[in-house]
């Protein structure tokens, strides 16, 4: 009840009244320009679409328009995604102030190993408008805890996705404001990547729960790959050939990305990890940053090459060069990142994505395969039990908080009271 109460308290504020702007953007398309209308109008906006929609085009406009159309001070606009690489990607796109999440909401140890946040009503985040780039990945106490530190007034903007893999803790905050059909919401139905793709038709019937059948024959093409094993063993060494053959192909390892279910197993990623290191010749490392370090504005989640040598091991990100002499430091700081889940690269894109599916896997559904499948630019290659995307099934998220947004009648606006 207490995200309840404070979606409500936001969408009931009074608004400013306000001639309703024109908003025609011609770089924008019609479901964009509704997007940002609404953004100005409206209390609380959901901004829905599928990967390659132009949600981050959107964004981008959106802040544009505040600033130079609606005269909106750039300070008080404010972009957080619950990503570091995502929140410094939008910053730099923007040009407002973007954080994550969690430094938004000012979370801090209480010295009993709790972290609390230290934004709240008493001393709320100051902004005209606060817009949540992937919202997919807010969980119910992460959402509380923005929703309890902004003001009165705020007009909030939510962007994501809810094909893609939500939270990994507690409740399924996004999808269930979507479902609820209670706020503004602008569904994005462009496709603006991989268009007319053997991969983007296959990651939309996937999440679609449309039937799949003759996976192998029906979608498999110069860009789409399905490789079917008899075991884990088996799936194991085609993970390995094909890392091989794009190698040989003069692909860079940064541009190729393994993506499974699990940390742990035969297929998981530490054990690929170290596989892949373990034949890695030429002297180098792929790493991920696991902690963001603001002072050198570097984030959780950008991906950098290691070189180790008897002295020191140099890791190139970003553009700068951090050399470390203690190796518990480093491994501290850095993970492997040849194989990763599908949660730690949302927001990013890979010229080859090879995705995993092991066999008896449980933790596989349509979020799941649609998020792995799309994170791809160029290529896909899907090796393993294959036959499981021929048999999954869309998974109903029906959540307590949906149901009782969706059964209330207090959210409603009246939209002649915003003019």
């Amino acid at each position: 009840m207490a995200i309840f109460n404070e979606l409500v308290r936001i969408n009931q504020a009074q608004l400013p009244g306000i001639s309703q702007p024109v908003c025609q953007i011609e770089s924008l398309d019609k479901d964009q320009n509704s997007a940002i209308l609404s953004v100005i109008t409206h209390p609380i906006t959901i901004i829905a679409g599928k990967a390659g929609s132009g949600k981050t085009r959107t964004i981008i406009e959106l802040v544009s328009f505040l600033i130079h159309e609606m005269q909106v001070d750039d300070k008080e606009i404010l972009v957080c995604s619950m990503l570091g690489v995502v929140a410094n990607k939008l910053r730099h796109l923007t040009g407002v102030a973007s954080y994550t999440v969690n430094r938004l909401c000012g979370y801090k140890d209480d010295g009993n190993g709790r972290f609390i946040p230290s934004r709240n009503a008493d001393n709320p985040i100051q902004c005209q408008y606060l817009i949540v780039d992937e919202s997919t990945l807010l969980s119910n106490d992460l959402a509380l805890a923005l929703l309890r530190a902004l003001p009165t007034g705020v007009r909030l903007v939510l962007v994501g996705d809810d094909g893609q893999v939500q939270s990994i803790q507690r409740g399924a905050f996004f999808s269930a404001v979507v479902g609820s059909k209670q706020f503004s919401q602008i569904h994005l139905k462009s496709n603006y990547r991989n268009k007319s793709t053997n991969i983007e038709r296959l990651a939309l019937d996937v999440i679609s729960g449309n039937p799949i059948k003759q996976l192998k024959t029906a979608y498999s093409d110069h860009s789409l790959c399905v490789i079917q094993t008899e075991n884990d063993e088996q799936t194991l060494q085609k993970i390995q050939q094909a890392i091989q053959r794009a190698g040989q192909n003069g692909m860079k390892m940064e541009c190729v990305q393994v993506l499974t279910p699990t940390h742990k197993g035969v297929l998981g990623t530490a054990h690929i990890n170290s596989l892949v290191k373990s034949q890695s010749n030429n002297g180098q490392l792929k790493v991920i940053l696991n902690k963001t370090n603001y002072r050198l504005n570097l984030f959780n989640g950008q991906i950098g090459n290691a070189v180790i040598n008897s002295k020191e091991i140099c890791v190139a990100i970003k553009g700068k060069t951090l050399r470390f002499t203690d190796e518990e430091v480093f491994n501290r700081r850095f993970d492997l990142a040849y194989a990763l889940t599908p949660h730690r690269v949302q927001g990013a894109e890979f010229d080859l994505v090879i995705v995993v599916i092991p066999y008896n896997c449980k933790m596989i559904d349509t979020n799941w395969l649609y998020s792995a499948m799309t994170r791809t630019k160029k290529s896909l290659v899907l090796i393993g039990d294959t036959g499981l995307i021929e048999r999954v099934r869309p998974v109903s998220r029906s959540t307590f908080l949906e149901r009782i947004l969706a059964n209330s009648e207090v959210l409603t606006v009246d939209g002649d009271k915003l003019f």
